[in-house]
């Protein structure tokens, strides 16, 4: 396939959005899967929008997921990287057009007759010397139109196939400003071939500009990359995905405690489909088995239920130890303090299977850390008369007995069950009153846990209380 090269190119004009950082995935994927090259080039030349702390998040973003660039703002032999640094080159290459007769100087602004009305060309394209020498004493600085050739251009594109456009179609489009700034076609033809790239994969919204570059690359004498354009996220309501739908932007999941590898698992699963049933993939494993030619064109539907299941999934996946140190930051620092490292990896091992986030992580600690609160429904089982003979059994085992490790607590458990039996109780109506007597709820960790992370007397304080109810 030669030597494959693929450039995401974001703007630093807001926060990296998931759409976005999809497609910065499918460009890393390609690229890690053929051996190949992935480039990071910052499209800033919308001044008034573009902000250095934009740009910082991206890059921050970017590393967050794993999505490492070998070349970008930093490093590599093909920059700079940023469009602003590399205004000369686009002005040289427009006039290069004008010398070679396939652009022309327009006079009338942007927004001439041949934006507004069924024409094909401006008016300026007659301007003779005298006309322009005119136009300019008046101040006015001409901006560069492309003269678009008549011609069928076939699109072979990778993901919807050869797609056919009629440039008789294409008005002639501005390629550079009045005040010397490039338009988005200029830029990201001249940086596309500049720097070597070979594959173009992005959004189908820009499926239509394609026409408008493939014109542009053969009219500056460059070699025409092969074009990608996958499918876009919508929301449920089908609309195009947005804020009203949930978070949109990167840093929220990494700030709401999601894993980089659940997100581009995620990603890369909304319009690729694997082979076979697998769904959870590590970022190795991705670059292994993905594809652009399995790219659905149907659009993709954002489903957060799906994610949430995904990074549970990958939460799970993990080393204790590793976990509890990725969870520690969700933790209150305040009460991390009181405790050991070991008894928080046991905490973990204990609530992890509830984790949807690693956010989770406080909410499920909260049982070990704050007072006992008894809902409505753990107190209508501490209400009943058998639940009384259990407490009362178990505070007497629990007094001759250990629950320093899994094993002692799963003891005791087994004890209390086989002399409740004997009179007749069994089944829920053991351990649910345990468990409603230990944390106030009708459900929540192993009771072995429990039993371990609270103590022996801590235990036993807290069934002594709940015995009392009702």
């Amino acid at each position: 396939m030669g030597n494959i090269r693929v450039r995401f190119a974001p703007s630093p004009t807001g926060n990296l959005h998931l759409g976005s950082a999809r497609t910065a995935l499918y460009n890393w994927l390609f690229a890690k899967h053929h051996g190949g090259d992935f480039i990071v080039r910052i499209e800033d030349t919308d001044f008034l929008r573009s902000a250095p702390e934009f740009e910082q998040s991206i890059l921050e973003d970017l590393s967050w997921l794993g999505l490492n660039y070998d070349e970008g703002p930093g490093k590599g032999g093909f920059g700079p990287y940023r469009q602003s640094r590399r205004l000369s080159l686009y002005k040289s290459k427009a006039k290069q057009l004008v010398a070679d007769g396939k652009a022309y100087y327009c006079y009338c602004g942007e927004q001439s007759k041949v934006d507004s009305v069924n024409k094909k060309t401006c008016n300026c394209l007659g301007l003779d010397g005298r006309d322009q020498l005119d136009a300019s004493a008046k101040g006015v600085n001409p901006a560069i139109r492309f003269r678009v050739p008549k011609e069928k251009i076939v699109i072979d594109d990778i993901v919807y196939g050869p797609t056919e456009f009629d440039t008789a179609n294409i008005k002639d489009f501005i390629i550079l400003r009045g005040n010397g700034m490039p338009t988005f076609h200029l830029s990201v033809v001249v940086d596309d071939a500049e720097m070597k790239i070979s594959h173009v994969i992005r959004g189908n919204d820009h499926l239509p500009n394609t026409p408008k570059h493939i014109l542009l690359f053969k009219a500056l004498g460059y070699d025409i990359p092969k074009f990608a354009h996958h499918s876009l996220i919508m929301g449920s309501d089908g609309g195009k995905l947005s804020k009203r739908h949930g978070a949109t932007a990167v840093f929220q999941y990494r700030e709401a405690g999601y894993l980089h590898e659940a997100v581009i698992n995620y990603l890369a699963l909304l319009s690729w489909t694997p082979a076979g049933e697998q769904e959870i993939f590590k970022p190795e494993e991705l670059m292994q088995y993905f594809s652009l030619e399995k790219l659905s064109k149907s659009p993709a539907i954002f489903d957060i239920g799906k994610l949430n299941w995904i990074n549970g999934q990958h939460i799970r996946s993990y080393p204790l130890e590793e976990l509890t140190q990725m969870a520690i930051p969700f933790l209150a620092k305040d009460e991390v303090k009181k405790v050991s490292r070991e008894w928080l990896i046991k905490m973990v091992e204990a609530t992890r299977d509830d984790y949807i986030t690693l956010a989770d992580a406080k909410v499920q600690s909260e049982l070990f850390f704050k007072p006992l609160k008894i809902t409505k429904e753990a107190k209508q089982w501490l209400e009943k008369d058998t639940s009384k003979a259990v407490l009362a059994k178990l505070v007497e085992v629990l007094g001759a007995s250990r629950v320093d490790n899994n094993d002692e607590a799963r003891a005791v458990l087994k004890s209390l069950s086989k002399e409740m039996k004997e009179q007749g109780i069994k089944g829920k109506d053991v351990f649910m009153p345990v468990r409603c007597a230990l944390t106030g709820k009708t459900e929540g960790p192993e009771l072995f846990y429990i039993f371990v992370l609270f103590g022996k007397q801590k235990s036993i304080k807290r069934i002594e209380s709940a015995a009392k109810v009702g």
